[in-house]
């Protein structure tokens, strides 16, 4: 994945990530359609392939696995941080 103008992410011994998800399903429906093309090779051409065709897999695997783990935090419950900082205890004072 390529760098473009500060919208992807950096981490230390990992390429770049793409800020957003839909770059992210983007990024997995290109990763299927290089799957495609490999396993519709002849099996003896697809055998030369199989070390990137598992490679592809595993990357798909993991940008689902981002998909999803960017769903289950968007349902987490937004914390307040003036509730945070005031603590529950502000209101039985007033």
């Amino acid at each position: 994945m390529q760098i473009e103008d500060g919208k992807n992410i950096r981490f230390v011994g990992v390429s770049a990530m793409p800020a957003t998800t839909q770059k992210v399903r983007q990024e997995i429906a290109q990763i299927d359609r290089l799957i495609a093309d490999i396993e519709a090779k002849p099996r003896e051409k697809r055998l030369a392939w199989s070390t990137l065709l598992e490679e592809l897999k595993e990357e798909r695997e993991l940008l689902s696995l981002v998909i999803l783990n960017r769903r289950m935090e968007a349902t987490k419950k937004v914390v307040s941080l003036r509730r945070w900082r005031d603590g529950p205890w502000e209101r039985a004072e007033a």
